[in-house]
């Protein structure tokens, strides 16, 4: 993977996909819009490597049918499947994308080495079919500048979905607003509990240490998740309770980000999280 300036990286994806219905988000889209000022000039954060660190781009289809449509795209204008992807792109059109996960991706790389992710998305079974849908499935305010790739421009979000946002002031570092009530009382899923570490240590270190405001909204999430799931039989319910979410609470009120990080990366796969209750006791 290779790096280039963030708001390059999002406007060449873009111009790969004119035409397609989705919407570019995420990381990408967050560190164009502080590195840059294109929307406040209040936004600049001043920190260099934020322009420099995004070699990888995300690209929210629509549809299912999108997604398909976007990576065909994007094959065809010389971009080359991850290795790992080749099954993937395979059973998409040959078996169509199962309604049992609400995210599907694949993962493709440009001729310059830009990361390219294609994602369909759905929350609670309903797609995110548009910007605001994107933004609002995201947890962390940062992350509500987009770019919709039906009228090609970029949108700001921020004033609709942070209470109180004003340009510069920083409120957008932190959890969604909507957003807090639910993580203070434990309500996220495994899946999000298994990812949610990386995220936030991954965007810290990258140079979003704004985001620390969020610290205690996660902390205090997985200390009362522990609570309930230490009240389960299943022993993976049990160990995800007693061991797992206070590990997680700790490093995060800790600043551990490393340790954060290397919990996210081996619970990706069930051999990795088979792996780490064997390890973390």
């Amino acid at each position: 993977m290779q790096s280039i300036p963030a708001f390059d990286a999002v406007m060449q994806v873009a111009a790969a996909c004119d035409g397609e219905y989705g919407t570019i988000a995420g990381g990408a889209t967050a560190a164009a819009t502080y590195s840059t000022g294109m929307f406040y000039p209040e936004d600049i954060l001043g920190i260099p490597d934020i322009e420099y660190q995004w070699g990888d781009v995300d690209v929210f289809a629509s549809t299912k049918a999108s997604a398909v449509s976007i990576t065909k795209g994007l094959l065809m204008q010389g971009y080359v499947l991850d290795p790992k992807h080749v099954s993937t792109w395979r059973r998409w059109r040959k078996f169509e994308m199962s309604n049992k996960w609400e995210t599907h991706s694949i993962k493709l790389e440009s001729l310059n080495g830009i990361e390219v992710n294609v994602i369909a998305k759905s929350v609670h079974g309903v797609p995110c079919r548009d910007p605001w849908a994107v933004a609002g499935s995201f947890d962390f305010g940062h992350l509500t500048t987009v770019f919709d790739l039906e009228t090609m421009e970029w949108i700001d979000l921020r004033h609709a979905m942070i209470k109180g946002f004003q340009p510069g002031q920083g409120k957008e570092f932190d959890m969604l607003t909507r957003r807090i009530p639910d993580w203070r009382s434990g309500l996220f899923s495994p899946h999000i509990g298994n990812r949610e570490p990386g995220r936030y240590a991954r965007y810290v270190t990258r140079g979003f240490t704004g985001l620390m405001q969020a610290k205690d909204t996660l902390a205090t999430g997985y200390e009362v998740a522990a609570l309930h799931y230490s009240d389960k039989d299943d022993p993976a319910d049990k160990w995800r309770g007693d061991v797992f979410y206070p590990a997680i609470a700790d490093a995060i009120r800790a600043d551990d980000f490393d340790q954060l990080l290397e919990l996210e990366e081996k619970t990706r796969t069930p051999s990795g999280l088979a792996l780490l209750m064997e390890e973390l006791v």
